[in-house]
């Protein structure tokens, strides 16, 4: 992951759309919703991740990781 969470959500508050989009992390992000369940301003950051690669596939297309959307969609589909 290039940026944490954290930094994410501070980035999309910057408006830094393209650096959101191009980073690694909204397609590394798991969906385990610990982030969620810590969040202190009770962001549900999951849906957000999930809604970010929503939009970057929409937009760029395919991630810049190779890959790492075929590991995302294998990871998710064993574990849930």
């Amino acid at each position: 992951m290039d940026l944490g969470p954290r930094q994410i959500m501070r980035a999309i508050q910057l408006g830094l759309k393209e650096e959101v989009l191009a980073s690694s992390t909204i397609w590394l992000c798991i969906s385990c919703e610990t982030c969620s369940a810590r969040c202190p301003a009770k962001i549900d950051i999951a849906r957000v991740m999930e809604s970010l690669r929503w939009l970057a596939a929409a937009e760029k297309g395919k991630p810049a990781e190779k890959d790492i959307a075929i590991f995302h969609r294998v990871f998710l589909g064993i574990t849930k």
